[in-house]
């Protein structure tokens, strides 16, 4: 079975506006992995903020509260030699399928980053996860950023693909 687009997983959604894409300059960076998991246990993983340095290396420190509006407090690694402190803000959640937070800097940039929980079935979820750049700064964070982003976004969805696929290794050894 081919997964689903991100078009037929947001057609199924509310529609989130407060972080439209600007018209110029956009570029995004995606990752995508099916989970051996129910959708409700991925978004219970998403939504414990405090323990994303468990399988997150891309962005470990994530300070917020589950509020539309709510500031995001984020510590991202390997855009640059020391970490990057990031200030966004909550702007779409939706219940066991998407979790969204961005920044606007007016004309210059506006990132929105989504994740996706897609059920696939009762045992298997498909995970997204999208920061759709726009705004005039676009080109010059594509050229200085954009191969790190990709990677760490990678890294995000194997992270997570590993933290589940330990849990079940342990669990399987119990007696």
């Amino acid at each position: 079975m081919q997964p689903p687009t991100t078009s037929k997983i947001e057609a199924e959604l509310p529609a989130q506006t407060s972080f439209a894409p600007q018209p110029l300059f956009r570029f995004l960076v995606t990752s995508e992995v099916i989970l051996p998991v129910s959708a409700s246990t991925l978004w219970k993983r998403l939504t414990d903020f405090e323990n994303y340095h468990a399988w997150n290396t891309f962005t470990p420190k994530v300070r917020t509260t589950l509020i539309e509006g709510a500031p995001v407090h984020l510590e991202v690694y390997g855009l640059d030699k020391r970490p990057l402190s990031r200030l966004e803000f909550m702007h779409s959640i939706v219940n066991e399928r998407r979790l969204c937070w961005g920044m606007r800097m007016g004309p210059l940039l506006t990132a929105s980053r989504a994740q996706y929980v897609y059920p696939l079935s009762d045992t298997q979820t498909l995970y997204r996860t999208e920061d759709l750049l726009s705004g005039l700064l676009t080109p010059l964070v594509r050229v200085l950023y954009g191969k790190k982003m990709q990677l760490g976004f990678e890294r995000v969805s194997q992270g997570l693909l590993a933290s589940f696929n330990d849990e079940s290794s342990v669990a399987r050894k119990k007696p």
